[in-house]
């Protein structure tokens, strides 16, 4: 008995060192960026969390906004690493000139709890739950954000911990936990924290694909030149169908600050459809409805849309004209403002 459990021990310890020796550490760049011509046919100057909304009719310009520089290592077969700076034409140093930040700076340790539900753990400035999954299904970042991250409901990097794993091996039922400080890319400046929930995976043959998201925060309120604690929740629905030439996808997100004497609800509703024409195009339709404050009487309903032409002129580097429409509802006695209409020609390339 006991040399058959030496020879057992000395069996996985070979083949241990095999597999170990095997591996190499490695790693490769990242590299992204995308940009615009546009001008901007109609509407006025005024505020809106869309874009476009500061400009001035007739105006145009040149406009970058990404940039993507980073680096992912793998040191072991289950722990990498990746950093990513990013720049953009909203990030400017004391000079006015185009700046960078610390995007995502992260190590990913996998099998690190020994639980078939766990996959792994990040720990660092890490992506949220909130709209990278969806994001994948629509494909389009480059256009335009999805309607959970254009409507200023969350942001694509916290930091913070999040476990992940999943509850089958077909990627059916996939789950992610995070805490944060939920204060996106900037340092912590109070004691809360964000708590992250994402449902999320792939069925019927992986052609429908669908997120339940949540997330839920104690945070300062200004109310009436006093700060408060208020509490700040979020809830997501997603789900996109893989029709084979066809996408289409459907997201509804739900925004709650409440305070002591105050509360604000905010909504989003959106669908899009693309197709692909042939192998190299693809045409793109979205439309969003936006309410920035339900219970409010005096205010502007949104409602958005982007349509165009992608032509992948060559593997990941991307042409795309493009049509951004942003109109405006008044209710009460608001005033009525014209609609933004902007025509673009985006750019995209990918490393």
């Amino acid at each position: 008995m006991t040399r058959w459990v030496l020879t057992l021990l000395i069996g996985s310890l070979v083949a241990g060192w095999a597999q170990s020796s095997e591996f190499q550490p490695s790693g490769k760049p990242i590299l992204t960026l995308f940009g615009d011509y546009f001008y901007k046919a109609g509407g006025e100057e005024h505020q809106s969390t869309a874009a476009f909304g500061d400009e001035a009719k007739d105006f145009q310009a040149f406009l970058i906004r990404r940039v993507y520089v980073g680096y992912q290592y793998r040191f072991t077969p289950t722990i990498a690493g990746k950093i990513i700076i990013e720049g953009n034409d909203g990030i400017l140093n004391s000079r006015g000139s185009r700046s960078v930040y610390i995007k995502y700076a992260y190590v990913d340790l996998r099998k690190l709890i020994p639980l078939p539900v766990i996959d792994g753990i990040m720990i660092g400035a890490i992506p949220t739950p909130s709209w990278h999954f969806s994001e994948k299904f629509y494909g389009y970042r480059f256009l335009e954000r999805t309607p959970f991250d254009m409507r200023k409901f969350g942001s694509s990097n916290d930091a913070g911990l999040k476990v992940y794993g999943s509850f089958d091996q077909d990627g059916a039922v996939n789950y992610e936990i995070m805490v944060g400080n939920g204060r996106n890319g900037k340092p912590e400046n109070n004691k809360y924290k964000r708590f992250y929930v994402s449902l999320q995976g792939k069925v019927l043959a992986k052609k429908l694909w669908y997120q339940l998201y949540g997330d839920y925060e104690n945070m300062p309120v200004e109310e009436e030149d006093r700060t408060v604690i208020g509490a700040m929740t979020h809830w997501k629905v997603f789900a996109g169908a893989d029709l084979g030439a066809a996408k289409a996808g459907f997201e509804a997100a739900y925004q709650r600050l409440k305070g002591e004497t105050t509360e604000k609800s905010s909504m989003v509703l959106s669908a899009f459809v693309r197709y692909a024409i042939a192998s190299q195009l693809e045409y793109l339709v979205r439309a969003d409805y936006y309410d920035p404050d339900v219970q409010a009487e005096q205010k502007y309903t949104e409602l958005f849309v982007v349509t165009g032409l992608r032509w992948e002129v060559a593997p990941k580097v991307v042409l795309m004209p493009n049509v951004w429409i942003n109109s405006y509802r008044a209710s009460g006695d608001v005033p009525t403002t014209p609609a933004d209409v902007v025509l673009r020609l985006t750019f995209y390339w990918k490393y």
